[in-house]
């Protein structure tokens, strides 16, 4: 507090000025570092990627999107048109998840003790043939079977996320087929001949 009374005195690192400004004002300021920092799974937008590869031990799945015909294709593990719903509730997922603890961010930290060395799992984001994000996963938390460890790029850290993105990886493929004859947006049919 300042001479003044209920007042605080604030300043920039890269500034020589002080401000005195009301106490209220530390109200507003988080309580630690973690606190400033994004806690977003991913920092894409959804229109910013057009693949989507994932790694585990199921076996890898490789998704692109069409920018044409505005649908999602599988390519691994097997050529097929993608089922639309399951791949954008994917997408969706990863662009609006946030990360549920920075559990270490000691860059010589021993990532095996969190199945992060070697990673049991990864999955990238692609924009064309450039890899624009991944997360590698690990282990199930011990105290919270509903968190797993990661990575993220961008970030020298071990992290926990909902392990329900990588259970979902490591369904049945079948999930991710088309099983629908034929593929088409209702609004780009002008006819239909029976």
């Amino acid at each position: 507090a300042t001479v003044a009374g209920d007042m605080v005195y604030a300043g920039f690192r890269d500034r020589s000025e002080i401000y005195i400004v009301p106490q209220e004002f530390l109200r507003f300021l988080p309580e630690n570092s973690n606190s400033w920092r994004s806690r977003k799974l991913i920092s894409s937008r959804r229109t910013e990627f057009n693949q989507i590869k994932a790694e585990t031990p199921a076996g890898t799945i490789h998704f692109h999107y069409g920018e044409s015909l505005r649908s999602w294709k599988m390519s691994s593990p097997v050529s097929s048109r993608a089922h639309f719903e399951s791949v954008e509730f994917l997408a969706q997922f990863l662009t609006t998840e946030y990360i549920r603890e920075f559990v270490n961010d000691d860059p010589t930290a021993d990532l095996a003790e969190y199945g992060l060395s070697p990673a049991k799992g990864k999955l990238e984001l692609f924009r064309d043939d450039n890899t624009l994000e991944w997360l590698e996963f690990g282990n199930l938390k011990a105290d919270n079977e509903q968190e797993i460890y990661c990575r993220r790029s961008g970030l020298n850290a071990v992290l926990s996320m909902p392990a329900s993105l990588f259970k979902y990886l490591q369904t049945d493929t079948e999930r991710f087929r088309d099983p629908h004859i034929a593929s088409f947006h209702p609004a780009d049919v002008q006819s239909l001949d029976i």
